[in-house]
């Protein structure tokens, strides 16, 4: 099972088509922009990772330049003008971690620490949305954890 299937499967019931465009170093960015000018997407999914963390910004740009929604998988993404993030929230993420160290430390078994299931937080950026002429729907609004207006 890689990381592709969760996501090539919800495209298959929704009939989305998904082509996925490696990166694994800051180089591979110029192909993938020649790549995605040549051949343009409906959307952009970046999935979070310190390379696409590190170019958050210029995706951002290359997907209003073209009109494209660019949805990221974390909420520290949004500092960008991106459309929208939905993933686990890194900042509880972090607290979990410190709080299962410092149990550790004061004597607890680590197979005794509580383990959790992170937190997913959806944050959509208004801003964004009426640059690429959408109108967030209210029930999305609603369910978002924030709306931030980012340009």
């Amino acid at each position: 099972l890689t990381a592709r299937a969760p996501i090539d499967a919800a495209a298959a019931k929704l009939g989305i088509t998904v082509r996925h465009v490696d990166i694994r170093t800051a180089g591979d960015f110029r192909e993938a922009y020649a790549v995605l000018a040549k051949e343009p997407p409906g959307a952009l999914l970046v999935t979070p990772n310190p390379v696409s963390f590190a170019e958050r910004r210029r995706l951002a740009a290359f997907g209003l330049e073209r009109r494209l929604p660019v949805l990221f998988g974390w909420r520290e993404f949004m500092d960008a003008p991106g459309l929208a993030a939905l993933g686990a929230s890194l900042e509880k993420l972090w607290w979990d971690a410190a709080g299962q160290v410092d149990a550790v430390l004061r004597g607890a078994a680590p197979a005794s620490t509580p383990f959790e299931l992170p937190r997913y937080e959806l944050v959509l950026n208004a801003a964004t949305a009426r640059a690429l002429g959408l109108e967030l729907p209210r029930p999305l609004v609603e369910r978002a954890d924030a709306v931030i207006d980012v340009r």
